[in-house]
């Protein structure tokens, strides 16, 4: 079911995605950090069918890649994180926990298990959660769009 959108001869696979387009994927990256920051994100344009989420993690996506014991390992680092959050809600302490995220992500990508783009949305996350005015809740957004890249990641992986 390839085809070329009639108004801008643009190549498009089956589940309507540009196959190949890299910049695509930056483009939904940001719009999930920018998302990430607000008090109230947009969750239906998030974590909707066809939302950038779902888009991010579909087949011939580069998220696709990922391997699905690192993506656990992250996420289970990042609900860590947010046990402690709530446990003793002290950020000087966690940040650092959080920044640690950074190098692990760096060296996975560096052999090879998660790809660079999933590696600089962390990294990304990271500095905009320590950037944040609200830096709990915009950690908690932070979990919850990684909550739901894992939950994609898992339906795209069992429909192919």
């Amino acid at each position: 079911m390839s085809g070329y959108n009639q108004y801008h001869g643009n190549k498009y696979d089956k589940y309507g995605g540009k196959r190949g387009n890299k910049e695509n994927q930056g483009n939904l990256v940001k719009e999930l950090l920018d998302e990430m920051v607000k008090d109230k994100p947009d969750w239906k344009k998030l974590f909707d069918d066809r939302g950038a989420i779902d888009k991010l993690t579909e087949r011939n996506g580069e998220f696709e890649k990922i391997n699905t014991t690192q993506l656990r390992k992250f996420f289970e680092e990042v609900k860590n994180i947010e046990y402690r959050l709530s446990e003793e809600n002290n950020w000087s302490v966690i940040g650092a926990d959080l920044w640690k995220l950074v190098p692990s992500i760096k060296y996975a990508a560096g052999r090879g298990n998660v790809p660079r783009s999933f590696s600089e949305f962390i990294s990304k996350s990271v500095k905009a959660i320590s950037e944040s005015q609200n830096k709990k809740q915009t950690f908690l957004n932070f979990e919850r769009i990684f909550e739901a890249i894992v939950a994609y990641h898992k339906y795209h992986e069992k429909k192919h």
